[in-house]
């Protein structure tokens, strides 16, 4: 952040603290910029990496006053809550000023899109196997476009709120699931005993999958 926060990690040691000192510099230059790395054996023995190749980095500052942008961010993390897929594509170009509001497209699963890409072709999108991301070029070959899946959760039911149901609500959490819990009794599908559960349905077991 601007005041100097970090929040997550791109591998540490001396990529990273070079990647923090450019991505300050970024609040003031105000536009994205791509940071490409060519680590050598001879580069890594100075600075006590151990993996070394080619890394391209991409750094994008975000202002405030570029109100599509948490508005983007917004619905996405609504889809999220609500576990719904969505496919997010982001233009991978140096010099893209903070204010610029062609940057980012956000397909739902609907097929309803939120944010402008001008030069992107939805139709190009064609992820390999189970790819989670992938990287498109343009027709210019002057700009890339990240496309990355936004996943649901594998959803797990839980019959019954007994005592067992508890220690697999926990576990499940831990491993991604998203959670519901289903008991005839209002004291037992509570949050007290499930907090971690996303939904808690207290209805007639005979008629739960109506």
């Amino acid at each position: 952040t601007e005041q100097g926060r970090i929040i997550g990690t791109v591998g540490g040691g001396f990529l990273e603290h070079q990647v923090q000192k450019k991505a300050m510099t970024l609040f003031t230059l105000e536009t994205s910029f791509i940071y490409r790395f060519q680590l050598s054996n001879e580069d890594l023995a100075k600075t006590g990496m151990i993996c070394g190749g080619n890394v391209e980095l991409y750094l994008e500052p975000l202002f405030p006053s570029n109100r599509d942008v948490p508005a983007l961010f917004k619905r996405i993390t609504q889809h999220i809550k609500a576990n719904r897929s969505g496919i997010l594509v982001t233009r991978i170009q140096e010099s893209i000023h903070a204010t610029d509001t062609d940057a980012r497209l956000f397909i739902q699963e609907d097929g309803q899109t939120f944010g402008t890409l001008a030069a992107f072709d939805p139709e190009k999108i064609n992820f390999h196997r189970d790819a989670p991301y992938d990287l498109i070029s343009s027709n210019d070959g002057k700009t890339d476009f990240f496309v990355e899946k936004i996943t649901t959760r594998p959803r797990i039911f839980l019959f019954g709120a007994g005592h067992v149901a508890i220690f697999v609500a926990q576990l499940a959490k831990l491993v991604g699931f998203s959670i519901t819990v289903i008991d005839d009794r209002p004291e037992f599908a509570s949050k007290k005993r499930f907090p971690s559960a996303d939904e808690l349905l207290v209805t007639d077991f005979n008629t739960v999958f109506d």
